[in-house]
């Protein structure tokens, strides 16, 4: 009765972890990635749950010889979704990571670009840029002070 028991909470948590998993999932397609975090502890405090519940099966291995057919229909059934659920996650995951990446590269190199087209004077009064291209890159302005 006691497998009974566990099998039924494994499977509970696993339906839990598949919700948060599709919530996720879908805020990633839509490229909501801010919301990513909302389901940050909830995905890990369900997740180590589930590890807890899985092991316990694992550990009991006798208990899985005394499973029946519908116990080990329903188990192999939620094991598969989790497994697609999981795997579709970390793709989602990976493609949100490396467009962050690629964002972060263009903002570096644009930094890059328009650093080196300013000017800056140093303690002498004469800027940064060499002579010749200090003429053809400077602005001139004037200031008008009347007295």
């Amino acid at each position: 009765m006691e497998i009974d028991k566990q099998i039924n909470d494994l499977i509970i948590i696993t339906k839990r972890l598949i919700e948060i998993l599709e919530k996720e999932n879908k805020v990633l397609q839509n490229h909501e990635h801010f919301h990513v975090n909302e389901y940050l502890d909830d995905k890990t405090n369900i997740s180590r749950i589930y590890e807890t519940k899985y092991q316990a099966l694992i550990d009991g291995s006798n208990s899985f010889n005394n499973l029946t057919d519908d116990q080990k229909l329903a188990l192999k059934r939620i094991k598969d979704e989790v497994n697609e659920i999981v795997e579709k996650n970390g793709l989602l995951l990976n493609v949100a990571i490396e467009a962050n990446k690629n964002v972060v590269a263009l903002i570096a190199e644009a930094v890059k670009e328009a650093s080196q087209k300013t000017e800056t004077y140093g303690a002498s009064g004469t800027n940064s840029v060499s002579a010749a291209r200090a003429e053809s890159q400077s602005i001139a302005f004037s200031i008008d002070q009347t007295l």
